[in-house]
């Protein structure tokens, strides 16, 4: 059982081409670690990756193991496009939805103004009639043009909240 740290750091080609032979005629079990690709690729045929999310054990050579990763990677970019679609659409979705919710909100909002406004159109015009009506007293004249200009103060609040609405 050898265990090597960068076994071709700092070494010359010949002696380089000289350690690869060996390796490769060795009969037991060699865990090395390296950046040297070329030889990972020639010498293995199990690799262990230790990541911050654990280990991952592949058996087969460097560029079978590359090609996995590269094909994992390409998944989950995949996967996180098509995630990133479905966010988009389901965003799509849900602003038409509040769109659509916030324009019944309006609607419905028109229509009890329209209300309102009939309600206080009808209120007018009877205080208007009591004023022309009848013979009042000066107290009870005051109290109703106080009661016509109030009403008529609600009224245009209500009109400016309906031209509002309508724009």
């Amino acid at each position: 059982f050898l265990i090597m740290d960068e076994p071709t750091n700092h070494v010359d080609i010949p002696s380089r081409e000289m350690l690869e032979m060996a390796l490769e005629n060795f009969d037991g079990t060699i865990l090395f670690i390296s950046h040297d690709r070329y030889l990972i690729n020639r010498i293995a045929d199990r690799i262990l990756e230790l990541t911050e999310d654990g280990l991952t054990d592949f058996e087969g050579n460097y560029e079978a193991f590359r090609a996995l990763k590269e094909a994992l990677l390409q998944a989950r970019m995949n996967e996180s496009s098509a995630e990133k679609e479905k966010k988009a659409k389901n965003y799509r979705d849900s602003d038409e939805k509040r769109m659509k919710n916030a324009e019944k909100r309006r609607v419905k909002k028109l229509e009890k103004l329209e209300q309102d406004l009939a309600i206080k159109e009808v209120e007018i015009s009877d205080v208007e009639g009591k004023l022309h009506g009848s013979e009042l007293e000066y107290d009870d004249l005051m109290k109703q043009y106080d009661i016509l200009n109030a009403l008529k103060s609600e009224y245009d609040t209500l009109m400016e909240e309906w031209v509002s609405l309508q724009d």
